[in-house]
């Protein structure tokens, strides 16, 4: 049976049809399913027949569709039958068409898919090699800053070592100068003492003798008090030359614990 849509909307009026068109082949397929697991009658008369799907309960007989099939000819099954070949072979050649079609484009998508992964495999490729260019560059650029950084330190260290030792031996050159000044003045006043000592004996002597001789007495008590000034004047000095030997070793002693710290 074959119905167009044409034909389908004289027999949704006729028969009394709810459904549509796209609906209707897919709603005879669903009733005869129920008529063949349910008991059925059929008859034929004469050349013609009826096809009728009757739902019998206990009110009535509600027939859902009937139709009239009238009995073929020779030519009308041959048409129909070619015409139905055609629309096969038509099929047939439209889905060979569209199987030649969908194979080209499977084959273009493989080639496709090779392309991108031959392009991922380079890419990944590149990717790698940049990546340790990079890599190999920074580490590079790594040990280069070390080094440079090895290098500066350790001509700070040598520059500072130098500045020590310039600055200890001149402290020491100074402090040897100054215990030098030292050990002079000291033996400038011992040789200052000595003489006052003996001035101090001879003015004891002369004192019996300060009648004949007052006028020399005044001379050397001028020439005692004389030197009583310039031995204050060396202890002073000396004090100051110890003052200043103790502020050179407190220096000195302050940039040895800077070099060591």
């Amino acid at each position: 049976m074959e119905v167009s849509e044409e034909d389908f909307a004289a027999l949704r009026q006729d028969q009394g049809i709810l459904v549509d068109f796209n609906m209707f082949p897919n709603e005879i397929i669903s009733l005869l399913k129920c008529c063949i697991t349910s008991s059925s009658d059929s008859g034929h008369r004469g050349s013609d027949g009826q096809f009728s799907i009757v739902e019998t309960n206990q009110f009535k007989h509600l027939t859902h569709i009937s139709l009239l099939f009238r009995q073929g000819t020779d030519t009308t099954i041959k048409q129909y039958l070619s015409s139905r070949l055609q629309e096969v072979i038509s099929d047939a050649s439209q889905l060979e068409k569209a199987r030649i079609s969908l194979t080209d484009q499977v084959a273009q998508l493989e080639k496709k898919i090779q392309e991108l992964n031959e392009f991922q495999a380079h890419g990944k490729q590149a990717h790698e090699r940049s990546v340790n260019e990079i890599s190999a560059a920074y580490e590079k650029q790594l040990i280069d800053e070390r080094n440079r950084r090895v290098q500066d330190l350790s001509a700070a260290n040598e520059r500072a070592n130098k500045e020590l030792s310039e600055a200890a031996q001149k402290h020491n050159a100074e402090k040897e100068a100054l215990q030098h000044r030292l050990a002079e003045l000291d033996t400038e006043n011992h040789a200052l003492r000595d003489q006052k000592y003996n001035l101090d004996s001879r003015v004891s002597q002369l004192s019996a003798q300060h009648g004949s001789v007052s006028g020399e007495l005044m001379a050397l008590r001028e020439e005692c008090s004389r030197l009583k000034d310039v031995n204050l004047k060396i202890d002073q000095e000396k004090h100051e030359l110890e003052r200043r030997v103790n502020e050179a070793n407190i220096e000195l002693a302050a940039l040895k614990s800077q070099v060591r710290a």
